[in-house]
């Protein structure tokens, strides 16, 4: 993807600087940007291509690109705030048949860390319908005006006599305001979210600091890929509107007479997706291949991870 860069960095510095760059000039969403293993550039940026040999630090602000790749010696890091957003292109199946751009593919370091937030916290007591307020089991952190919510369906729903679907009374709802473990909410919930057996429902804050989402849910959507012997921490980050692999019977790219074709669903191209990731090489056997913790996976298809 990467192969014939259109802008070269020169030094490190600031993406939006043009002295960071060989052709003395800011990348544009039309180029094909190479950041070399020397360099570190940071900040905000456009691209139609970001490979990183280097190291490409994003700390507030936005990248807007449609494929990202890192190679084995680069390292992305994404921490306390930012937003990626992976652009809506058409893939382009001549040079890729596979499918794998329009995405992020991961072979060296990716560090995201965003603001730490209590994933998900039990309720104290039940949740009604038209009700403006959820009491927690416990005080969240880094919960605040704004957030999303998402609060399940709790009911215990027979299906013995019935090959319909049955609606969920799932909703996601938006925070106003949050004092101790009361929460109060933006609008009134549409459904009873009842406990049983001494249990009460969960409530899932879907909102982090760090987002990586698509630009158009219902154009060409984004997808991460994390392989090889890729380092891997992301903690406290959303991924939404992010997978192209539907629900549907697969169908990838096939070989016919020595011609490459395009799938018309090809597998592998999720949300969020570890592929035979083995970490770095570790031989004291000690620590995790991976880390991914605290984040949410939202509107994915097919599999949420």
């Amino acid at each position: 993807f990467a192969q014939h860069p259109t802008i070269t960095s020169a030094k490190s510095g600031p993406c939006q600087e043009p002295s960071t760059w060989v052709e003395n000039r800011q990348p544009t969403p039309l180029d094909v940007v190479l950041i070399r293993e020397e360099h570190t550039v940071n900040g905000s940026c456009n691209a139609a291509v970001l490979g990183v040999h280097g190291i490409y630090s994003l700390d507030g602000g936005t990248l807007r690109v449609d494929t990202v790749l890192i190679y084995r010696a680069g390292r992305f890091h994404c921490m306390n705030t930012g937003e990626i957003i992976i652009q809506d292109q058409p893939i382009d199946y001549k040079n890729d048949v596979k499918q794998f751009g329009t995405g992020i593919i991961n072979f060296g370091e990716r560090k995201c860390h965003g603001a730490p937030k209590t994933p998900f916290v039990r309720l104290a007591q039940d949740a009604r319908a038209g009700g403006l307020t959820l009491v927690l089991s416990s005080i969240p952190e880094g919960w605040r005006a704004g957030d999303r919510l998402f609060i399940p369906d709790t009911r215990q729903t027979p299906m013995l006599y019935t090959t319909a679907p049955i609606p969920m009374r799932w909703e996601e709802i938006t925070v106003a305001s949050v004092a101790g473990p009361v929460v109060v909410l933006a609008g009134p919930l549409q459904f009873d979210h009842l406990g049983a057996f001494g249990k009460q429902a969960h409530a899932v804050n879907l909102t982090r600091s760090i987002v990586i989402r698509s630009a158009n849910p219902n154009g060409t959507r984004g997808h991460t890929l994390f392989t090889e012997r890729a380092s891997v921490s992301i903690k406290n980050v959303q991924f939404e509107s992010l997978g192209r692999t539907t629900e549907r019977l697969l169908s990838d790219a096939q070989q016919l007479g020595g011609v490459w074709y395009p799938g018309g669903n090809q597998r592998g191209r999720y949300g969020v997706h570890f592929h035979w990731l083995m970490g770095p090489r570790n031989l004291a056997n000690v620590g995790y291949q991976y880390v991914f913790e605290g984040n949410s996976v939202i509107d994915s298809r097919r599999w949420g991870i």
